[in-house]
Order: C-alpha cells, then sequence, then structure tokens
C-alpha cells in the first residue's frame, strides 16, 4: 500500500508540477479498488501556486458536466470574498461501462433494493472515493479539512452513504434532483439526529423536474425538516420555488447550495444580525465567529471590515458604549488607513459627552476619506456637529 500511494503521489506531483500555470488537470487515477483507471478532474484556484493556504475541496460525482456549473459557480463567489477558494475534483462516470450495459454511474452508484444501502459494486466505489481519491488529494494538495460531496439525479441519492461512517470525511453534501432509496433513509435519519460535528446539507427539486424526484424530496424533506440535532444544518429548495427541469435545476439551484454550504464564512447578514443584537458582549461574537471560520472551513482570514461595522452598529443600538470603544480600537488596528475605527471611536467619546475628543476623531477619519466618496457631506455633519456643541458649551 505504502508503494502504490507512493506511486500516486509521483503521478500527482508530476502533472502538478507541469501544469503550475493551469487552473485545470486531467489525469488517470490507477485505482486497485475498482481495479481499473478513472478520469479524475481537478481544478485548482488561482491562488494556489502563490501562497501558503488551505483550501476546502469539493468533489463532484457526474463531473463530466457538473464541473461545469461548479467550476464558474465556486470562482465567482470566491472572487467577491463570500466563500473561501476551493480545490474541485470531478469524477467522470458518464461513459459506457464495458462489463455491463450503460453508464458507468449506474454501477458506481448502485445499491441494493431491498436494503436501499450501496451494493458490492456501490460499495467498492464508495471506498475508492474515501479510501483512495481524498487521501490521495490530500496528500498532495493544501487541503483544508472542510469536504464537500455533490451529486446529481442518481448520484445525489449517493451522496447520503458517506454519513454512514462512524466519522464522516465529508462536511457537506449537495443533493440536486435526487431520487432517493427511501427504504435506507431511516439508517441515515438515526445518524443526523446523533451528529456530534457539525455538517451542512442541502436538497433542491426543479418545479418542471421529473415527478418522481419530486415527490421523492417532498418525502426526504417531510422527514429530515424535523430533525432537531443543531449540528444538522440542512436547507431545501423546492419545486415551487423555480421552473427549473431535471436538467435545468443544477446550475440553477448550485449557487444557494454554495451560499448555504459557505453561511457560518461569509459576511454578517440580515438574519444572523438579528441574532447578534440578542448577544450581551458582541466583540466576543465577532472573535469566536472568525474562531468558527478557521476551525470549520480550515481558512485564515482577517475580520472583515463591514462586519466590524454591523458589530459597532448593533453596539451602537443597545448603547453599549464600552464596548463601541472596544471594537472602534480593533477597526483601526485591522484597518489603520480606513475611517471606519476612527469614526466609531468619535461615536463612543461624542456618546459619553467628550466632545473634543470626539472632534478629534472624527477628523481622522475625514481625513482618511478617498477622492471617490460621494456622500462625504454626511461625513462631514459629525464634524460640524462637535463643533456646535463645542461652541454651545463655552
Amino acid at each position: 500500500m505504502k508503494l502504490y500511494m507512493k506511486t500516486l503521489f509521483l503521478l500527482f506531483l508530476s502533472i502538478s508540477l507541469c501544469a503550475s500555470a493551469q487552473e485545470n488537470i486531467e489525469l488517470k487515477f490507477d485505482s486497485k479498488i475498482l481495479s481499473e483507471s478513472r478520469v479524475i478532474n481537478i481544478h485548482i484556484p488561482a491562488s494556489y501556486s502563490s501562497s501558503n493556504k488551505t483550501y476546502p475541496v469539493i468533489y463532484a460525482m457526474d463531473g463530466e458536466y457538473t464541473k461545469l456549473a461548479l467550476s464558474g459557480s465556486i470562482d465567482y463567489y470566491s472572487f467577491w470574498g463570500k466563500i473561501p477558494e476551493c480545490i474541485i475534483v470531478s469524477i467522470n462516470q458518464n461513459y459506457k461501462d464495458t462489463v455491463e450495459s450503460g453508464s458507468k454511474r449506474w454501477r458506481d452508484c448502485s445499491y441494493s433494493w431491498k436494503t436501499g444501502m450501496p451494493d458490492n459494486k456501490g460499495v467498492k466505489f464508495k471506498d475508492f472515493v474515501s479510501k483512495e481519491l481524498v487521501p490521495s488529494i490530500d496528500s498532495i494538495y493544501r487541503t483544508s479539512n472542510f469536504k464537500v460531496i455533490v451529486g446529481h439525479s442518481f448520484t445525489a441519492n449517493f451522496v447520503n452513504y458517506f454519513l454512514l461512517d462512524e466519522q464522516p470525511i465529508f462536511q457537506g453534501y449537495v443533493a440536486i434532483s435526487p431520487y432517493y432509496a427511501s427504504n435506507g433513509l431511516d439508517s441515515i435519519k438515526t445518524i443526523i439526529e446523533h451528529l456530534k460535528n457539525p455538517i451542512y446539507y442541502f436538497v433542491a427539486s426543479g418545479g418542471n423536474d421529473l415527478s418522481g424526484h419530486i415527490k421523492s424530496v417532498k418525502k426526504f424533506d417531510k422527514e429530515f425538516s424535523k430533525v432537531k440535532n443543531e449540528n444538522f444544518n440542512y436547507k431545501i429548495v423546492e419545486g415551487k420555488d423555480n421552473k427549473a427541469t431535471h436538467s435545468t435545476i443544477f446550475p440553477i439551484a448550485l449557487p444557494m447550495a454554495i451560499e448555504h454550504l459557505f453561511s457560518s464564512y461569509s459576511s454578517i447578514g440580515k438574519s444572523e444580525f438579528k441574532q447578534l443584537l440578542k448577544e450581551q458582549n458582541k466583540v466576543k461574537y465577532l472573535y469566536e465567529r472568525y474562531e468558527n471560520i478557521k476551525e470549520l472551513y480550515g481558512v485564515d482570514i482577517e475580520i472583515r471590515e463591514d462586519d466590524i461595522y454591523a458589530v459597532s452598529y448593533a453596539i451602537s443600538k443597545k448603547k453599549q458604549w464600552k464596548q463601541l470603544k472596544e471594537i472602534g480600537a480593533l477597526a483601526i488596528d485591522l484597518y489603520p488607513n480606513s475611517c471606519t475605527g476612527y469614526y466609531i471611536l468619535g461615536e463612543y467619546e461624542e456618546k459619553i459627552g467628550h466632545f473634543e475628543l470626539a472632534l478629534t476623531q472624527y477628523e481622522l477619519g475625514f481625513s482618511k476619506l478617498g477622492d471617490d466618496i460621494l456622500n462625504i457631506s454626511d461625513f462631514q455633519k459629525d464634524i460640524d456637529r462637535m463643533k456646535s456643541k463645542l461652541k454651545k458649551a463655552k
């Protein structure tokens, strides 16, 4: 086994070095478990060669077509900082099976009609992914612990089986237009009810989807939406929300799946802001939020200026002035060339009646404004207000 892994390592290494300027790599993976070679496509983030970061990995079945939507969507969302950059590993399955009739996917993801669980062929494919492919990718690339498995239609049912492991290797599960093996769902539900670590699960169907798939998703949602385990982060997009067909639902639902998978990574949104207002120590909440991002996704990012502003606004609404001073100092420390921290401290000094200090902070903040600020008069109002208050105090 060691010799085998070493051979794989050298194969991956040679391909990676030759393609260091590329973003997409195609290779043949010799699997001992499957006793055959499989075509794997790897999409590498643009920053990979120039950084030391680790990257979440998204594994996609039906790779010939799912990679087309995945690559663009992941790169688009990461460009805007909504999600971290990710490595995408796609497994080709839509070609003729030389052993049995039909596409390879039917044998890969097969299961027993009696038990609803993977049969001999399906077990081997699952082992190939979890025991060969994932470890090999981890040994070659700088991967984080956050891994996602994606499937569409027949392969979407198969994503559930990775939950059967005592320690699931995937933290994210995307099932788009699945037709679930219903007699195997009770076992999956029991596992989910007792999860000790967080997972993110997304399921979707199209409004003009195949009727059996629509019914299957509805039945799944009826049971799994009732799961109370806080570690089960669940989201469904039903056909009533779109007019997608069985084929078009994949690219339509994918952005929503991505947002769900990385909901704990993105900036503070409206729903989270409501929760933030209830937190007693909002600065502590912000620090813990970014520690959770690092722990869950394996990426270490600076606290965003947008999140600092959101926390300062929540603090101000609750009149927690000591915390306002703390968050203002943090903003200046992280973003010294921005006006944000100075205006936060200006508000703090103003609220406790230190108008001269407030004026100083507002003026410092004003000096940090760029030439492209359109609402500069709004910033000037704070300065004028302080000057007026100081004049009245004399």
